[in-house]
Parts: structure tokens; C-alpha cells; sequence
């Protein structure tokens, strides 16, 4: 399930804008404040302009004004839109949400009001413009800058100037500039340079230390890569990396995966065959090391979009029960669309509340997942939303992961298995929740324990066993190079003692 659903984890992007907006009324003059309904003038059609870079502005206005997430933006408009390449839409979208902070901390010094003079569907015009500038190297200067102010004679009458005379100021200035790393307080400089909520920050320096919080945030701000398991039920590794040899930049067969160059996989017709579904490195390295095995009965307590549940399917090799729950209807279709184009028989789904108990389930299952709702700190690359969280106050969702991990054991026959699992770093989350479990039911003992965190390796993936019986934390061999750069993740796998 991973990261807290929408609904939960509401976007700071739009209160950061509502800010902007209150901002903006008590510093402009009363004309400049009329409604975009009111100042704007019709899009004039005459003006060409990008496709894709329109598209990146339509997703990114979306995303400001109604919360949206990106992936799901991303997918809708570059279907709707003429985009003739997503790839440049994906990183245009993403950098932006990353860097956003960043942005507008340059954007304000060239602006005589500072950033809370402009209006939101601007500020969205000169982030993207200042982007492109600063971390696209395949896009000259001068079309950054000519194409940005194309769109602003489409959308905003009057206005190209003003987004024009910004921009060819960041050409001359830029290396005049302040920057977020001059800043004094540690708080404020990760702030503006990594444009994380204080709260994050706050956490991050609380349980890693200032440096480590510099590192983890620095890593979250990579482009994430690009990870994708063969369905070995339909395909072999041998044919998988011959069908993906242009493509694919490494694998490791123990795992099943494949690194992708960029993403172009998903748009390759093969992918749509039901021969690979994305999941990420630590992901996978968490369901190989939980062993499914051939034959066994498998409850997967949140397991939408289905990932797991799917890589675990391939390790029983299409053998036993796989029975996939999640608290919506919604999100349960995910996993039945995923198990139709995959050819998986033994996935069962149903909707249910995973920190409510099934009777007819207790002390029958072989091995229990449950990968719980988190605040998905392990996410940030991937995720760029995620970052503007406020994570002040999650007691709720702690209580939330243990009742649901209590709740699984009950699951769990004699001899058999739980993994509880987060796509988080907070240790809060991680093993305060097993620790706390494990006082309570001496039922269980540790079997292994890991996370993984971006950034505390040398720029890459930090794995470090936590926890383990003797001879359970062997070298992993190929899978320490593929898991460089991989998410950042928490597993445990506890097993119920036979005589309990």
C-alpha cells in the first residue's frame, strides 16, 4: 500500500499557493489583484506554441490549483495533449515539484515585490522557464526562455513581458544571485534548497543527524530510476533482457529485475503484454528475501496497486493462494486489472479494513504482508508531492500501523511468517512499531530486519541490517549493485514460534 492515500496526505502545494495568494492581496495594488477570470483575456490561437512544454504547464497549473497528484496528471493530460515526448513532460513536471522551493528562492530575487507578488499561473510559467535554464541541459537558453514566453502570450494578455524581462534577468544574474546554501539556519537552507517541509526536516535531523538529513534530502532531489520485475510466468530473464536490450542498463536474476535507461519501457509495446510490472529494487529484494513459496497460502493485508502481491505470485510460480485486500473498491480494480494483463491465477481480491480482524483467516496462513500506510519519506524522488508534508503530528497513523500489523498476526499459523513493511524512513514508523509489537507478542521472534536509506552511502542507497538471527543477513550478491539508488524502505519479517 505504501504511502498514505490521498485523502490522508493532502499536498502542500495548494495551502503554499493559498499563501501566495494572501500574500499577493495585502502587497499589490487593488488593480492587480482582480481574478483570473477578470484580467485574463481569451487564449489568443494565433500564437503557437510547444506542445509539450504546454502540456508541462497544463499539468503543473493542476497540480497547484487542485491538488493533484503528478503521476495521475501526468497521464491524463499527455494522453489528452498532443505530446510528442513524454519523457521531456515526466521531467519537466517532476523538476519542477522538486525544485520548486529552489526555484522561486531565485525567481524572488529578481522579482520587486518578492514571489508572493505573482500570480499563481505566472509563478508556474517562470519555475518551469528558470528550470529549464538551470537543470536541462539538452534545452538551449534561448528556447527556454522564447517558448515560455509563447505560452504567456497564449494564456495571459499583457503578461509576456513580465515573464520575459524575469527570465532574461535569471540569464544575467544568475551567477549574482544569493543561494539557499548561504543561508545560516540549517532549517531554512534545507528548506530553500531541498524544498522539504520544515517537519520532514525537523525529523530527518532529529533521528540522522544534521548531515545525514543534508544527504537524504540531496538523494531525494535524483531522478528516480526506473525499475521493472519479469513476470516469469509468462516470460524467462533471457528473454526478458532480449526483448529489453536497448533498453536495459542492468538486471539481477535472483530478483527478477531489470534497471531501465529512462522510461522508455513504458511506452514500449512489449511492457504492455503483460511480461514486466514496475517495481522498485527494494521492493523486490523484500519479497524475495520473505520467500513465498510454491503452494503456500499468502494474505497481503494492503495490498494495492499490487506490486508485491504480483512478485510474490511469481515466486510460488502460480502455485497456492495469494488472497490481496485493500480498503476500496477502487484500488482492489487496480490489482485485478494488474492480475488480468499478467496471467495470474491465484491472486483473490476483496475489500476490506486491514485493522479490522478476519475470523476465518486466523492461524491459517502460511505468510502475511503487510505493507502499511506511511508518510512514503522513502518515496521523495519518485513521489515529489510527498516532500511538502507537514508530518508534525502522525500519532494516528502510528497507531493505525500497529493495530493493523496486531491485527495480521492473528493471521499467522504456527511456523509461518509476517513482513511488516513501509516506503518510509522515519524510524517511528519502522522499528518503533516492530519494537513495541514484540513486546507485547513474545509469540513472534525476528527473523530479518532492514532498511534501506537514499543518500547515506556515498550519494546511493544505504542497506543496513538491523536486526537478524545469525546467517539470515548473508550478502545478496548482484543485488547490492541494482539496489543503488533504489527507495527508500523498511522491512521485518517476524516469524510465530511453532509452539505458540
Amino acid at each position: 500500500m505504501g504511502e498514505l492515500n490521498q485523502s490522508e496526505s493532502k499536498s502542500k502545494l495548494q495551502s503554499k499557493s493559498r499563501q501566495q495568494r494572501q500574500s499577493r492581496q495585502q502587497s499589490k495594488p487593488r488593480h492587480e489583484t482582480k481574478s483570473r477570470q477578470q484580467s485574463k483575456a481569451p487564449r489568443d490561437p494565433r500564437v503557437n506554441v510547444d506542445a509539450d512544454r504546454m502540456a508541462a504547464y497544463e499539468i503543473l497549473r493542476k497540480i497547484n490549483k487542485d491538488g493533484a497528484y503528478s503521476n495521475i496528471a501526468v497521464n491524463a493530460v499527455s494522453e489528452d495533449l498532443n505530446v510528442r515526448n513524454r519523457r521531456f513532460v515526466r521531467e519537466l513536471v517532476y523538476g519542477v515539484i522538486r525544485m520548486k522551493n529552489r526555484l522561486d528562492f531565485y525567481i524572488g530575487q529578481l522579482v520587486r515585490n518578492g514571489i508572493g507578488s505573482i500570480r499563481d499561473e505566472l509563478l508556474v510559467l517562470l519555475e518551469s522557464g528558470v528550470y529549464q535554464i538551470m537543470f536541462m541541459d539538452s534545452v538551449p537558453d534561448h528556447s527556454a526562455v522564447d517558448e515560455t514566453v509563447k505560452i504567456a502570450k497564449r494564456e495571459f494578455h499583457g503578461k509576456s513581458g513580465f515573464i520575459n524581462g524575469v527570465l532574461r534577468n535569471f540569464l544575467r544574474k544568475r551567477d549574482e544571485l544569493n543561494d539557499p546554501d548561504e543561508i545560516r539556519d540549517p532549517i531554512a537552507r534545507m528548506n530553500a534548497m531541498y524544498s522539504a517541509d520544515e517537519s520532514i526536516i525537523r525529523l530527518l535531523i532529529d533521528q540522522y543527524g544534521e548531515a545525514g538529513a543534508d544527504s537524504i534530502l540531496a538523494a531525494s532531489l535524483n531522478i528516480a530510476p526506473l525499475f521493472i520485475r519479469v513476470n516469469t510466468i509468462k516470460i524467462s530473464m533471457d528473454d526478458a533482457l532480449k526483448e529489453l536490450s536497448e533498453s536495459a542498463e542492468a538486471y539481477d536474476e535472483e530478483l527478477g529485475l531489470i534497471r531501465i535507461k529512462g522510461h522508455a519501457a513504458l511506452d514500449n509495446s512489449v511492457f504492455e503484454k503483460g511480461k514486466f510490472f514496475v517495481q522498485d529494487a527494494s521492493s523486490a529484494r523484500a519479497v524475495r528475501r520473505f520467500d513465498p513459496k510454491p503452494g503456500d497460502f499468502v494474505v497481503d493485508v494492503c495490498a494495492a496497486p499490487g506490486g508485491k502481491s504480483f512478485g510474490m505470485a511469481c515466486r510460488m510460480e502460480n502455485r497456492g493462494e495469494i488472497h490481496a485486500f485493500d480498503l476500496r473498491k477502487s484500488r482492489t480494480k487496480l490489482i485485478e486489472r494488474g492480475v488480468r494483463e499478467l496471467g495470474i491465477d491465484i491472486i483473490q481480491t476483496g475489500v476490506h479494513d486491514a485493522s479490522e480482524p478476519i475470523p476465518e483467516y486466523r492461524g491459517k496462513a502460511d505468510k502475511v504482508l503487510c505493507d502499511v500506510p506511511c508518510s512514503g519519506l522513502g518515496d521523495m524522488s519518485r513521489k515529489p508531492e510527498i516532500r511538502y508534508k507537514d508530518i508534525s503530528d502522525l500519532k494516528r497513523l502510528y497507531d493505525l500501523q500497529l493495530r493493523i500489523l496486531e491485527t495480521s498476526s492473528e493471521y499467522v499459523k504456527p511456523g509461518g511468517r509476517i513482513m511488516y513493511s513501509t516506503c518510509t524512513i522515519n524510524k517511528l514508523e519502522n522499528q518503533e512499531i516492530t519494537n513495541k509489537f514484540l513486546a507485547e507478542h513474545d509469540e513472534f521472534e525476528i527473523i530479518e530486519s532492514r532498511v534501506l536509506v537514499p543518500g547515506l552511502d556515498a550519494g546511493n542507497t544505504k542497506d543496513e541490517a538491523l536486526s537478524a538471527e545469525p546467517g539470515t543477513a548473508e550478502s545478496l550478491g548482484g543485488s547490492q549493485e541494482i539496489l543503488k539508488n533504489a527507495d527508500g524502505f523498511y522491512y521485518c519479517i517476524m516469524e510465530r514460534k511453532r509452539n505458540s
